[in-house]
């Protein structure tokens, strides 16, 4: 299995590892095993060194990730060209909570104001956060044609879904360019999804591959490498997402910065010789990222430093990013405002 490799139909090329990163914008309403604190910008700088070191190319991020879309933006500087970027559009977190919103308006506003956040002309993937409603997001509200419009005028690449459901991620498997679905070994219900985009050759991308830290920390069969295994053996696997530690000061262990995620090719015939004498594919790069899974049940550490001191610049910029949403939202009720407005008001 090669280090690099096409994601679907999509003409994309991506690395069989990529990052998450949540933790680099939000820690605040999350479901993992203990508390975490937020890298400064020299620490998040060196995780994405590092991650380049071992051949990482593709980032995953969200509005719902807090200020991560604006930390990276700042932290790519130059260098856009050696990243996939995905994020999502539907789920904001504001006040401590999740807001979600799969209007076609909505979607437009969101999409125009990652590229500003990311300081890129285009999005390489954009996926539905999906609250759950799968079907009905699907069939009813409009989303998926609003980013398929985004995708025609070049502003996003490849289109898809992040699905909670079986039925979801079917739907989305021929719907869509790409499909995010949660595949573990304490959760395989999703498995159909993987074998329905294996055979229609859609892009897939696993999230929850270490059960948000819970999988990961356990020293169990179903540990890091077992989750790792599991994601890597199907041949429709797309992406799999876990969660990291970093260290912090005097060598102590804190969940958080990023989390890390395998990423396949979708399976046309190439069924598991990917897979071979219980080797986790990729024995070159990818077995090196997972030696360091194994050494103290992470991913990607952080460098020893001030992890989680949020700069004053961050916490303004995330404030005054609220501050223009929720005008640019307000402007969406007015029938007056035409597109071109919306537009340059998410670029203010």
């Amino acid at each position: 299995m090669s280090w690099l490799r096409p994601l679907g139909k999509t003409g994309l090329q991506v690395s069989a590892l990529g990052l998450g990163t949540v933790k680099l914008g939000r820690e605040q309403g999350v479901k993992y095993p203990g508390a975490y604190t937020l890298p400064d910008e020299r620490s998040a700088s060196r995780l994405l060194r590092r991650a380049q070191e071992l051949g990482i190319t593709l980032l995953d991020t969200a509005p719902a990730y807090g200020c991560s879309e604006q930390r990276l933006g700042r932290l790519l500087t130059g260098q856009r060209q050696r990243w996939v970027i995905c994020s999502k559009v539907g789920e904001e977190f504001r006040d401590n909570q999740s807001h979600f919103d799969f209007s076609p308006e909505h979607t437009r506003l969101s999409v125009l104001r990652s590229l500003r956040r990311l300081r890129t002309d285009v999005l390489d993937i954009v996926l539905v956060h999906s609250d759950g409603n799968d079907l009905e997001i699907i069939r009813r509200l409009g989303t998926l044609q609003a980013l398929a419009q985004l995708r025609a005028e070049g502003k996003v690449r490849a289109i898809g879904m992040s699905t909670k459901t079986v039925a979801g991620g079917l739907a989305a498997a021929s719907a869509c360019d790409v499909v995010m679905l949660t595949y573990n070994p304490g959760h395989r219900q999703e498995r159909p999804v993987l074998d329905a985009c294996a055979e229609l050759g859609t892009g897939t991308l696993l999230k929850k591959v270490l059960g948000s830290g819970h999988l990961a920390a356990a020293n169990t069969a179903s540990g890091p490498l077992a989750c790792m295994e599991l994601a890597f053996s199907h041949p429709g696997t797309g992406a799999a997402k876990g969660r990291g530690r970093q260290t912090v000061g005097g060598g102590r262990q804190a969940e958080g910065a990023c989390s890390v995620f395998a990423v396949t090719h979708h399976a046309q015939a190439q069924a598991v010789d990917d897979h071979v004498g219980g080797q986790v594919p990729g024995e070159g790069q990818v077995q090196r990222a997972l030696d360091r899974v194994a050494a103290d049940h992470h991913e990607l550490a952080l460098p020893a430093g001030d992890a989680g001191r949020r700069e004053d610049v961050l916490v303004e910029e995330d404030q005054r990013e609220v501050a223009e949403h929720a005008a640019a939202e307000h402007d969406l009720g007015r029938a007056a405002v035409a597109e071109p407005d919306l537009a340059d008001r998410a670029h203010d």
